[in-house]
């Protein structure tokens, strides 16, 4: 279904303002993450623990992955470069590692529980 000219140009601003309020909020947030961390540096100081850590996983599960888990084939069907297979990977990696500690960090609270009382 083919849309009319008018419809396009008001998909197209609406799409644009979207971008530009999106880089308004992003800037907002590193902006005030910035002044926060000016201001109370010892107490920022957990949280860029946390995002070194966050970084440092990634890292490591992009060293992991590879870009042979699919055929070449595949990468040609969907018109997706292979180097974007370790990318996914990487991906992939992290998000399984991030859910297995979750759940052995509740796992571990649970235990932990009873002889704390």
């Amino acid at each position: 279904m083919e849309l009319s000219p008018t419809v396009n140009t008001l998909i197209d601003v609406g799409m644009w303002t979207c971008f530009a309020l999106l880089g308004l909020a992003l800037l907002g947030l590193v902006g005030f993450a910035i002044m926060q961390i000016v201001d109370n540096p010892q107490r920022s100081l957990t949280a860029l623990i946390g995002v070194v850590g966050l970084v440092a996983i990634f890292f490591l599960a992009y060293v992991l992955s590879s870009s042979t888990d699919l055929s070449p084939i595949v990468y040609e069907k969907t018109g997706t470069p292979e180097s974007w297979g370790r990318w996914v990977g990487a991906g992939l990696f992290t998000t399984y590692f991030l859910f297995g500690a979750t759940v052995l960090s509740l796992v571990a609270v649970e235990v932990m529980r009873p002889f704390k009382k």
